[in-house]
């Protein structure tokens, strides 16, 4: 499997630094020293780390919650990466999306057969098909694709061409087609779709092969 490989993976540690960007865009930052606090992380047992990660997770989850309406609406969050401030919306996708697919790298660990939750997934298929698609630029790698690719997923589709990757609602003629869950393709898009777990009856016919898409998808 790809990524972390349990609940203490670094990305799997982040509440903490999850939080900050908020923190900054709600005008509450404080000074926060990161390398001494992944130190402390990195010295911590496992035990304690495990807790941290509960800790620090649930105060971002409470933080996000109380914000209200208008302000989730119109709250911009600088991630450090994009070009400017992003809807908050980006930020939390990106949040759940990291979760999500590191609780399975946990979960896959002990049954093989594990997919994401299915709420989570849900979630994911709207994010990645509104501001979420912006991450499978940084992720990606079109270059892996042999040609172009109008890829039908169910209610999805995925383009690839030589500079891009993106996920719409739909796609009009349409060169291959994903036939599976809208759960393992979401993680076919993180590079968590091997073979050995792959649901069996997934399958993908046409101009590119289920393991083009797992060159294209390599993981993070």
């Amino acid at each position: 499997m790809d990524g972390g490989s349990g609940p203490l993976a670094p990305r799997q540690r982040r509440g903490h630094h999850a939080r900050a960007p908020v923190d900054r865009a709600t005008g509450e930052a404080r000074d926060i020293d990161n390398a001494a606090i992944w130190a402390r992380w990195d010295a911590a047992p496992p035990t304690e780390q495990a807790a941290g990660f509960l800790e620090h997770d649930g105060q971002l989850v409470r933080a996000l919650e109380a914000l209200g309406a208008d302000e989730r609406h119109s709250l911009r969050v600088d991630l450090g990466f994009l070009p400017e401030p992003a809807p908050l919306s980006i930020m939390t996708g990106m949040r759940l999306n990291e979760v999500a697919q590191h609780a399975w790298d946990v979960r896959v660990a002990v049954d093989p057969g594990a997919e994401l939750e299915p709420e989570s997934a849900i979630a994911l298929g709207e994010h990645f098909t509104g501001g979420l698609r912006c991450l499978l630029g940084y992720t990606a790698k079109p270059e892996a694709a042999l040609s172009t690719v109008r890829l039908a997923a169910g209610d999805v589709a995925l383009v690839i061409d030589d500079e891009r990757v993106s996920l719409t609602p739909s796609v009009e003629d349409a060169t291959a087609t994903f036939d599976g869950s809208m759960e393992a393709f979401l993680r076919l898009l993180a590079g968590r779709l091997k073979p050995e777990f792959t649901p069996p009856g997934t399958t993908v016919s046409g101009n590119v092969s289920l393991d083009d898409l797992r060159r294209v998808f390599p993981g993070y």
